[in-house]
């Protein structure tokens, strides 16, 4: 998986309700649901820490995790050029452990109340204060998520163990945990994650 900016298209211009997705291969990337936008006008851009510079590829289709699981696939119109970038997400059993520090790498908002996102990538540190089967819980330690890191991978080492849903400053985030979607990511992309 490599973060990747998501970028939906309006006639004309670039709308910069920029979120992430995290690719899972050369031609699958997961997302958050309530992210989602409409195929047709979703592109992710690829090789550039930079917003809207670099690979762009357009999204082919999409498929939504079942059981309400806040986790979809975007399933690229063709593969990318870099495939150097792509690091495997844990498919469990085991789960990340409560007091675990983990990485987040987006370019969501940069203040509490802020909608524009960062010009750059950039890097936060988090603990994890709840990790369950269905959800994980994180707080700050150095920098927070915001608008726009929804959809970014929660790294353990070289390993993505999660999708952040949702967070903020004040309120902490959210994240999925790949091991709960392990077995769907692989019927939908073809490629196994790595166990722990």
């Amino acid at each position: 998986m490599a973060e990747l900016p998501l970028i939906t298209l309006t006639p004309g211009r670039k709308t910069f309700r920029l979120v992430e997705c995290t690719r899972t291969d050369e031609r699958n990337a997961a997302q958050v649901c309530n992210c989602l936008e409409k195929v047709a006008n979703t592109r992710v851009w690829v090789g550039n820490r930079t917003p809207g510079r670099g690979e762009e590829i357009a999204v082919n289709s999409q498929e939504i995790a079942n059981k309400g699981h806040d986790i979809g696939i975007l399933h690229l119109a063709r593969a990318v050029k870099q495939p150097q970038n792509i690091v495997r997400y844990g498919s469990g059993p085991a789960l990340i452990k409560t007091g675990v520090n983990v990485a987040i790498r987006g370019w969501g908002a940069e203040t509490k109340d802020g909608d524009s996102p960062s010009p750059s990538l950039k890097v936060c540190s988090l603990k994890v204060v709840t990790s369950a089967e269905d959800l994980m819980d994180l707080t700050g330690l150095n920098g927070f998520t915001g608008y726009g890191d929804s959809g970014a991978g929660v790294w353990d080492g070289s390993v993505v163990q999660g999708i952040v849903s949702y967070g903020d400053q004040t309120s902490g985030t959210v994240a999925v945990p790949t091991s709960l979607v392990a077995d769907w990511i692989l019927s939908v992309t073809g490629f196994l994650g790595i166990p722990s």
